[in-house]
């Protein structure tokens, strides 16, 4: 019959007192081989199957069993049948592509990988402040559920606005500060302050608290008899002055003299910079020992001496 190939001849009955009785001796039947389909195979996008060489009446099945593809939610593999038209009968399952999973990149790239599946490209470039060497590159989702591993060269911008201005602050360390990079700002030479961290943005802008810095205090000038000074807290960049204190005089030719708070020769303390005046003690001239029983010997005696 249909989907039979008759091996040999075939096989002649003769009706005979009431019976099917074979013509020659032999079987009443002949030897027939089923077909093997050729037909209306599973071919659907991600399906495959073991239906090679399945014959007639017999069944194989279909699944989803390439690499990068899965069921559709719900459904499952599905049953052909060989039929004796040579071709074969059955649903085809219901196949979609598998989701790769996120793509997480450093900080410099940017993609639009997000939701893509199974052969699909996608493409990454260089983030808000990195700069693209050449052009951005296509990756595609692979049937391991990743992304090919191709990335373009990005390089990070320099930051330039933003920093904290001021004679006070020292910003040297920061130099070609780079997207994403902190430095620390400390207070200038001559200044005390705690130092903070400045960030470089993507935007191009230096982020960071400024430093509190304030002026440091010079030590006080050391007593000398004859001079009297104002520079008690004097701080970093001010001045202040040295004279002759009461009961003493300048000499000729020296004047009142100007400190400066300055740093040290060595760059790395503050003192006060600046030279003494000369000062001469006053000879006393009023309210000498009196009377006509009193002698004394204190004419010419100066400020200080008895």
């Amino acid at each position: 019959s249909m989907g039979y190939t008759l091996v040999g001849a075939p096989v002649v009955l003769q009706c005979s007192a009431g019976n099917f009785v074979a013509f020659t001796a032999g079987s009443l039947t002949p030897t027939c081989n089923a077909n093997a389909c050729n037909s209306n195979f599973p071919t659907s996008l991600g399906v495959t199957h073991n239906c090679a060489g399945t014959t007639t009446g017999a069944s194989c099945t279909a699944t989803c069993g390439l690499a990068g593809w899965k069921y559709r939610s719900g459904t499952s593999s599905q049953t052909f049948t060989c039929t004796a038209t040579g071709a074969f009968s059955g649903n085809q399952p219901t196949c979609e592509r598998q989701a790769c999973r996120q793509l997480v990149l450093p900080n410099k790239y940017r993609h639009t990988c997000d939701g893509k599946v199974f052969e699909q490209m996608c493409v990454v470039d260089c983030a808000v402040g990195w700069t693209i060497v050449g052009s951005g590159v296509r990756v595609q989702c692979l049937a391991a559920q990743n992304f090919s591993t191709n990335l373009p060269d990005c390089t990070p911008n320099t930051c330039n606005s933003g920093w904290p201005l001021g004679a006070e602050v020292n910003v040297t360390a920061c130099t070609s500060l780079t997207t994403d990079q902190t430095c620390k700002a400390t207070c200038a030479r001559g200044y005390s302050g705690t130092p903070t961290t400045l960030q470089c943005l993507r935007t191009g802008y230096v982020n960071g608290t400024r430093p509190n810095c304030l002026p440091s205090a010079c030590p006080a000038l050391q007593a000398v008899t004859g001079v009297r000074n104002t520079c008690n807290g004097t701080v970093f960049g001010q001045v202040c002055s040295a004279s002759c204190a009461d009961g003493y005089k300048l000499r000729v030719g020296s004047s009142v003299q100007m400190y400066t708070c300055s740093l040290d020769s060595g760059g790395h303390t503050v003192s006060l910079q600046g030279t003494l005046p000369d000062c001469d003690p006053v000879a006393c001239t009023g309210n000498f020992p009196i009377g006509t029983a009193v002698q004394h010997n204190c004419s010419g005696v100066t400020t200080g001496l008895s």
